[in-house]
C-alpha cells in the first residue's frame, strides 16, 4: 500500500519536473536566456525488510551553462547574380560564294505623256443620222409609189404617215391607218425604201416619214408628201408632163439600183433600156426576156428597181414614157454604169414584122360591151380596155407591152378601176387591182384581136374587130 502511494508521489513530482522543462525551455529560445539550473532528483530506496519509506532527496544542481543562440548569418548580396548562358560552338561558316556580276539594266523610257480623258459624249450624239429624206411623189390614183431614206447608227426603222393636217402620226402597220386606206398596200415599212401600191385617192395630201431607233434614241427624217391625181382629171387633150427624170447609177455587178422619175396627166407608165450605141430602145418586158438573171421590178411604175445587174448592161441607158390617150412623153434617161464592166454588144429586139402595125381601136363583135384602144409601135404598145358592165357601171384596164413575133402581148400588172356614175351626173372611181395579168392575141394581118384576162375572163376569148 505504502509502496503504491510512493510511486503515486514520485509520478507526480516527475509530471511537476516535466512542466518546469517545458516552460523553460520555450524561454530558452530567447538569445539571451540563461538556462535554469536542472533539479537532481535522487530516489533512496529501502533495503529490503527494513520497514522504512523510500524517500525522494532533492538537490540543486549547478545550472547548466547558458547557451549561447548561434545567429544564422544573413548574406549580403553586393552584386546581382548574372545569368550566363553558355555560347554555342561556333560552326565554321562555308566560303563566301562571289555574288554573279551585275546585269546591266537599259535606262528606263520615258513614259509617255498621259493622254487626257476625253469628255463624256453626250446621249444626243449617239442618235441615229439621217443621210437622206424622202421625197415628194405625184401618182394617180391606184399608183404606186417609193420612198427612199438613208441613215447612220441606226438599229431599226418604221415608217409613218402624217394626215393634211398634221394631226394624225400613225405607224405603217397600225389598225387606224388600214381602216382609212383598206386598199393601200404596203411594202417594206420597216426598211429604208417604203413602197406603197394602189393609193387611193383620199390619201392626197399625207405625207411620210421614217423614224430611224437605236439604244440612245431616235431621229426622223423630213416629210415627203403624197400628191394623188384622180383618175377623172386627166387631161387627155393635152401630152403627160414629166416633172422629175431618173438619175444615172453605178452598182456592182449583180447588184441593185433605183430609177424614179415623176409625171403630171398620164395614165400609165412604161420603162425602157437603150443599148449604149442608141440602136436598140426594149420595153423592161423584152429586156426581163433578153437578160433572164436581170430581175425588173415595178416596170410600168414611176420607180423601177433593177436587181441583179449582170455587167453586161455597162452603158446602157433607162428611161420612162408616161402615156394618156392623147400620146406619150419620154423622161430623160439615165445610164447603168458597171464598175468594172464590160460594154454589151447591141441587142436586136425580137418583134413583129415592121410593116404589121396593131395600133387602133377594136370592138367586141358579140355585143359591142367592149372597146380595145392600142396606141404606140411596134417597139412597145399601150394598150386601154373599156367595158360596160351596165348603164352606170363600166371598168377600165390599163396595161403595156411588146407584140413578139407570133402576134402577141403578153402583159403583167394591169390596173382595173371601175367608174360608178350617180344620178346627178358625178361619178365615183375604185381601183379594184394593180396587178392583173394576161395577153393580147392579134391576127397576122392586125385586124382582130383576142383578150385573155387572168384574173376574170371577163371577156372569154371574144374577137374584137379593127374598125
Amino acid at each position: 500500500m505504502n509502496t503504491k502511494k510512493t510511486l503515486g508521489i514520485l509520478v507526480c513530482l516527475l509530471c511537476v519536473v516535466l512542466l518546469l522543462c517545458a516552460c523553460g525551455l520555450r524561454k530558452n529560445t530567447a538569445a539571451d536566456v540563461t538556462a535554469a539550473p536542472v533539479p537532481t532528483v535522487t530516489v533512496i530506496t529501502p533495503a529490503p525488510g527494513d520497514g522504512t519509506e523510500a524517500t525522494i532527496q532533492a538537490t540543486e544542481e549547478t545550472a547548466a551553462p547558458a547557451v549561447e543562440p548561434v545567429a544564422t548569418p544573413i548574406p549580403v548580396v553586393t552584386q546581382a547574380p548574372v545569368l550566363v548562358t553558355p555560347a554555342p560552338t561556333q560552326t565554321e561558316a562555308p566560303a563566301a560564294t562571289a555574288a554573279p556580276a551585275a546585269v546591266e539594266v537599259p535606262a528606263a523610257t520615258a513614259a509617255p505623256a498621259a493622254t487626257p480623258a476625253p469628255a463624256p459624249t453626250p446621249a444626243s450624239a449617239n442618235l441615229p443620222v439621217i443621210r437622206k429624206s424622202p421625197t415628194n411623189e405625184d401618182v394617180p390614183e391606184g399608183g404606186s409609189a417609193w420612198f427612199v431614206a438613208k441613215y447612220d447608227n441606226a438599229l431599226w426603222a418604221v415608217w409613218h404617215f402624217v394626215s393634211p393636217d398634221g394631226q394624225t402620226d400613225l405607224e405603217y402597220n397600225s389598225a387606224e391607218l388600214a381602216k382609212l386606206f383598206p386598199y393601200l398596200d404596203i411594202k417594206n415599212g420597216m426598211y429604208s425604201t417604203l413602197q406603197l401600191n394602189n393609193i387611193p385617192v383620199e390619201m392626197n395630201g399625207w405625207k411620210v416619214y421614217c423614224r430611224y431607233s437605236n439604244r440612245s434614241g431616235y431621229s426622223d427624217t423630213n416629210a415627203a408628201t403624197i400628191t394623188v391625181t384622180s383618175k377623172g382629171t386627166v387631161d387627155n387633150n393635152k401630152l403627160p408632163v414629166v416633172t422629175k427624170s431618173p438619175t444615172s447609177e453605178v452598182v456592182n455587178a449583180g447588184g441593185s439600183a433605183y430609177f424614179v422619175a415623176k409625171y403630171k396627166n398620164a395614165t400609165w407608165a412604161v420603162w425602157h433600156f437603150v443599148s449604149p450605141d442608141g440602136q436598140t430602145d426594149l420595153s423592161y418586158v423584152d429586156m426581163a426576156n433578153r437578160y433572164t438573171t436581170l430581175k425588173i421590178i415595178d416596170g410600168d411604175r414611176s420607180t423601177m428597181q433593177l436587181k441583179n445587174i449582170p455587167a453586161e448592161l455597162n452603158g446602157w441607158k433607162v428611161y420612162c414614157a408616161y402615156t394618156n390617150n392623147f400620146g406619150t412623153t419620154n423622161t430623160d434617161s439615165a445610164t447603168i454604169t458597171i464598175k468594172g464592166g464590160p460594154a454589151p454588144a447591141p441587142v436586136t429586139p425580137t418583134a413583129a414584122p415592121a410593116t404589121t402595125t396593131f395600133a387602133g381601136t377594136y370592138t367586141e363583135s358579140n355585143a359591142h360591151r367592149g372597146i380595145i384602144e392600142v396606141t404606140g409601135n411596134s417597139t412597145l404598145y399601150q394598150v386601154k380596155i373599156h367595158w360596160a358592165g351596165s348603164a352606170a357601171e363600166s371598168s377600165d384596164w390599163n396595161f403595156a407591152g411588146a407584140v413578139d413575133a407570133s402576134g402577141v402581148l403578153q402583159y403583167t400588172n394591169c390596173t382595173k378601176v371601175t367608174t360608178t356614175m350617180s344620178s346627178d351626173g358625178s361619178g365615183s372611181f375604185l381601183t379594184e387591182y394593180t396587178d392583173g395579168t394576161g395577153k393580147l392575141s392579134f391576127s397576122a394581118d392586125g385586124s382582130s384581136v383576142t383578150w385573155v384576162d387572168d384574173k376574170e375572163n371577163i371577156a372569154a376569148e371574144a374577137v374584137f374587130v379593127k374598125g
